[in-house]
């Protein structure tokens, strides 16, 4: 029988994100907005369509995110001025003064589920996960035609 690396990935991801919900639960932050934060961290101004991409997340799931990180005063949408489609994600003072914090913890998490694996092992696993990762995609895109 071969092993089902799918569902380990899948259990990983849902003990992580229930980890992530408490870890964040005094900040109000469910594991979606923490994604949306680390990312807009490196990449102020992002289009709502180019997080949705590169978080792979619909976008109703986004824009009820976003809603929520704007009335928690983490970030603003504003209109690209460029395209008056399109809203453009910042990060305000409240959410940029949020860096620290949330990466520290995110940090302390990532080295406790990796305590015991040597840096080779993480390599490989690194290396096996974004093949699956674009074999997903080729086939999502197989699929679409």
């Amino acid at each position: 029988m071969q092993k089902n690396i799918g569902r380990l990935v899948s259990i990983v991801y849902r003990k992580r994100q229930s980890i992530i919900n408490s870890l964040f639960q005094e900040e109000n932050l469910p594991n979606a907005e923490v994604s949306i934060l680390l990312h807009l961290y490196g990449n102020d101004g992002l289009s709502q369509e180019k997080l949705t991409k590169y978080l792979s997340i619909d976008k109703a799931a986004i824009a009820r995110s976003i809603s929520s990180l704007e009335t928690k005063g983490y970030l603003r949408r504003v209109k690209n001025p460029k395209d008056k489609r399109e809203y453009q994600i910042h990060l305000t003072k409240l959410g940029m003064d949020s860096e620290v914090l949330v990466k520290g913890k995110l940090d302390r998490l990532n080295e406790s589920l990796l305590d015991g694996v040597s840096q080779k092992d993480i390599d490989i696993a690194y290396d096996v996960l974004t093949n699956i990762v674009n074999n997903l995609g080729i086939k999502l895109q197989e699929e679409r035609k």
